[in-house]
């Protein structure tokens, strides 16, 4: 089971647009790790909140459990639902071994470092590859453009 609590420890809205805005919650877990997840909110006709999307996918969970709660409120999100139908992996906590300070600390950043660093990089793959599809039509027309030519060429040599 992948259940997280959370307690809200504030909320930012900026308004970007009459009917569209920025919400920002700042939570702390359970272990007292600090927390912001970022919603874009549409406005109603009264300017009041009308419903929220999460910026990022994996969030939506936790998007959808904020938007009905309060400042100070403490609310619990489970996502095993969720990492089934989107077939997201549970990541293993990585083993690291104790550090090599003189005394033998382990930095929990090491560990949330890698954890971040990782899910970095699957946000960063989901962003290239449309720039990636694009590189390989502009290589395709490029490609036939010069096939023209070559066969333009070979037609004059055959007329001259």
């Amino acid at each position: 089971m992948d259940t997280k609590i959370y307690r809200i420890e504030d909320i930012v809205f900026t308004e970007l647009s009459r009917n569209k805005g920025s919400i920002e919650y700042h939570l702390i877990d359970s272990i007292k790790n600090k927390r912001k997840v970022t919603g874009i909110a549409k406005l109603g006709l009264n300017r009041k909140i009308k419903s929220v999307k999460a910026v990022y996918h994996r969030e939506k969970p936790l998007i959808d459990a904020l938007v009905e709660a309060d400042v100070d409120q403490r609310i619990s999100v489970d996502f095993t639902e969720f990492n089934k139908i989107s077939r997201v992996r549970t990541k293993q906590m990585p083993n690291i071994k104790a550090s090599t300070r003189a005394n033998g600390e382990i930095s929990a950043t090491m560990v949330y470092q890698e954890i971040y660093d990782d899910i970095y990089y699957s946000e960063k793959v989901k962003n290239v590859l449309p720039d990636m599809s694009r590189l390989g039509v502009w290589a395709v027309f490029l490609f036939v453009i010069w096939m023209a030519f070559m066969a333009i060429n070979q037609f004059a040599k055959l007329v001259s």
